[in-house]
């Protein structure tokens, strides 16, 4: 299994947007078992997860996020609305994932 650096785990949050977008779709879906080796759905999750194991001032601090920073919430954001719109790909375990990285990127 390969390692992620805190840096290399920010930048993929860039593409979150695209890959929810694209979510369901049967092409894509085949396209990315392909190249990542899993849906699109499980490369979010993963990315989530990915996200989930590094500390929070550690993502902070990093130059990626601090050079991303507005693209990066606008990517969360388009994860947060999943929940809010019962996407038929999107579960309820899913659900509290996206729960559990909003309270992680938002807490004060």
């Amino acid at each position: 299994m390969e390692e992620i650096t805190v840096d290399l785990a920010v930048e993929h949050v860039c593409a979150w947007e695209k890959l929810a977008n694209r979510m369901g779709d049967p092409w894509d879906d085949q396209l990315s078992q392909f190249y990542n080796g899993g849906s699109i759905k499980e490369v979010l999750i993963k990315e989530i997860k990915d996200i989930l194991s590094f500390d929070r001032k550690e993502i902070l601090s990093c130059e990626t996020f601090k050079k991303k920073e507005k693209e990066i919430y606008r990517n969360i954001e388009v994860l947060i609305d999943l929940n809010k719109f019962g996407n038929p790909n999107w579960s309820e375990q899913d659900a509290l994932l996206v729960n559990k990285l909003k309270t992680f990127i938002y807490q004060r």
